[in-house]
């Protein structure tokens, strides 16, 4: 109810009619008026608190006045946020939260009341409240929004956050606050990592393959291993070679070990050097190495060498080869 207003008598000598009736009856008006947007807020107020505000075609039509519409859209907002499904937050310009919505609290296990007034030393360690203003005090001086992630400590652990942070400014254009909306990526940063775990497993998977294919091992005899190689020979391969070779020969105990050259190209000076090697450190692990199917520019490229061939053996074909280290066998 509107509280009954008393008409004041003019002062002593006044005119019935003078201007001081006019004013007086705009003044009272005015202050009518001022007394129904109070009732209007408060009783506006109360029932959004008490149930959710719907939106009608009545009541978002013309019939509105334009204070009605303002206080409906200002409770829209803090449902909204009270109900997004991120943290929400408002800090005033020394930094001290003002708004937080309930996923706030929720996710720091705090009241509303523990956090109002509240800067973000006085909240999380150290080190992370220096980073968070630190943003803070980026976006003010540049003037413009920050989206970047974080680390945040929670009581549930560590959260990776997305954080948009923006200012606000009152209808003069005055700087009033900082606010910030941040996403929980955590279950995404999750998948992202076992993504690429699997991927770094099917990458190394591969390799191996590879490696396989590169330095084929196949035993054909009791402690008789063929290597036929086919294409390019350089320092990268050899190294495969190497690690297939001599633990194979170890595993195997062989005694001859044929490295069939007759689809290989030796691509790189250093080759025929590092081929001497890898037959050397067979021979000290109890196994000879028969090459066969030599083409020229290997040949040229051992001779040019210059080192001790003796732990090498060459035939002409891989048949001789099979052949020889039969023999051998059945000798023994």
């Amino acid at each position: 109810m509107l509280p009954k207003v008393s008409k004041e008598a003019p002062p002593a000598g006044a005119a019935v009619g003078a201007p001081f009736a006019t004013d007086h009856v705009k003044r009272l008006e005015a202050e009518v008026a001022s007394l129904r947007r109070r009732v209007v807020e408060l009783e506006t107020g109360g029932a959004v608190a008490r149930a959710p505000a719907k939106l009608t075609p009545e009541r978002s039509g013309s019939c509105m006045g334009t204070h009605e519409l303002l206080l409906e859209s200002r409770q829209l907002l803090i449902a909204l946020c009270a109900n997004l499904p991120n943290v929400v937050f408002v800090k005033d310009v020394s930094g001290r939260y003002a708004i937080i919505n309930q996923h706030f609290v929720e996710l720091f296990e705090k009241s509303s009341e523990s956090v109002f007034g509240k800067t973000d030393y006085e909240l999380f360690p150290a080190e992370v409240a220096a980073r968070i203003r630190r943003t803070d005090d980026q976006i003010i001086e540049e003037g413009r929004p920050l989206d970047y992630e974080g680390i945040i400590p929670t009581p549930r652990g560590p959260r990776t956050y997305r954080t948009l942070k923006f200012l606000v400014h009152d209808s003069q254009g005055q700087l009033i606050g900082l606010a910030g909306i941040s996403i929980d990526m955590s279950e995404v940063k999750r998948l992202e990592a076992e993504r690429d775990a699997m991927y770094t497993q099917v990458i190394e998977a591969q390799k191996a393959v590879l490696r396989e294919i590169e330095a084929p091992l196949l035993p054909i005899a009791t402690g008789v291993l063929v290597m036929p190689l086919i294409g390019g020979l350089d320092e990268e391969r050899l190294c495969h070679i190497e690690e297939a070779l001599w633990p194979r020969v170890v595993e195997q105990r062989a005694r001859f070990v044929i490295l069939d050259l007759t689809g290989a190209k030796m691509t790189e000076p250093g080759v025929a050097a590092r081929l001497l090697q890898l037959a050397q450190g067979a021979k000290l692990l109890g196994a000879r190495v028969i090459v066969t199917g030599m083409r020229p520019d290997a040949a040229l490229a051992l001779v040019t060498a210059k080192m001790d061939m003796r732990s090498l053996l060459v035939l002409g074909t891989l048949e001789d080869a099979i052949t020889y280290t039969l023999r051998r066998q059945a000798a023994d």
